[in-house]
């Protein structure tokens, strides 16, 4: 590898990680928000806010017009919008709101290690509904990945981000009515800047870049170091509490991270996932 080579790979990783703990802390600043607003106003909130830079970074980047999309990449970024937005974050709010900050950053990450221990023993309705949005993430991150390398990050972002905006927000619209917009805090409003753009916008963008460089499979056991991230917060600023267990899973996640990060060299075949659109 050369050293430009290496000093990407290095630079991808510092993203990456800088993202998982963005990502750690918005977890407790979502159940914040979830307190004033509701799930529901949130993804209304949100999903107003997205395409609209969404929209502002595909002119930028288009000289002031919206790039060119093939009728085939147009449905592939749809459907990827659908699966990612609508559905992957659409149940990972609802989900969020009804667990607990660290128990949802623990499934989300690691759902596939911890399901027949979470239906044996804990399940509840966030944590089992979490399970099944953190599989949607998975798919979406290794089937964007062949069009970020022929699109590049920002439009596959910003075109799955506003093909996928009109459905959440459409859905939405009754619990938006309930809020008292007028009357939040400003702190509300600072928290949903924070997760909006980002942890949302910023966070999705980068993580497409990350997967482009450093790869699907090297990038995704990364996820795994959100727990201890998300534990911390939520000890720090909610009254959330941790048993032996939960501790205990979070000391395996990060051994997790240091053996499928370093036990074999990047660029091996048997380390990036196929891609899943056609």
């Amino acid at each position: 590898m050369s050293s430009a080579e290496q000093r990407r790979q290095n630079e991808a990783l510092a993203a990456a990680l800088a993202i998982i703990v963005v990502w750690g802390v918005n977890f407790s600043v979502q159940k914040y928000l979830f307190s004033t607003m509701g799930p529901g106003g949130f993804l209304f909130a949100r999903y107003l806010l997205m395409p609209a830079c969404a929209l502002a970074l595909l002119l930028r980047t288009g000289g002031g017009r919206l790039p060119a999309l093939s009728r085939e990449d147009f449905w592939a970024l749809a459907r990827l919008g659908f699966i990612g937005h609508v559905v992957h974050i659409g149940m990972a709010t609802y989900g969020i709101h009804w667990s607990t900050a660290f128990s949802s950053s623990l499934i989300l990450a690691c759902g596939p290690v911890f399901t027949l221990l979470i239906l044996r023993w804990q399940a509840t309705g966030g944590d089992l509904f979490l399970l099944l949005a953190s599989s949607f993430f998975s798919y979406y991150t290794v089937a964007t990945k062949p069009l970020i390398v022929r699109l590049g990050s920002i439009p596959v972002m910003a075109w799955a981000t506003l093909l996928a905006s009109a459905p959440l927000v459409l859905m939405s619209v009754p619990a938006a009515l309930q809020v008292h917009w007028d009357s939040l805090a400003w702190t509300v409003w600072a928290a949903m800047l924070w997760a909006t753009l980002v942890s949302a916008f910023l966070g999705w963008l980068l993580w497409g870049w990350v997967n482009a460089v450093r790869g699907v499979a090297r990038s995704a056991p990364l996820m795994y170091l959100m727990p201890p991230v998300a534990g911390v917060v939520a000890w720090l600023t909610t009254d959330e509490r941790f048993t032996a267990t939960k501790l205990l899973g979070a000391a395996i996640t990060l051994a997790g991270v240091a053996l499928a990060q370093f036990a074999s060299p990047p660029g091996r075949p048997e380390r990036e996932a196929p891609g899943l659109v056609d």
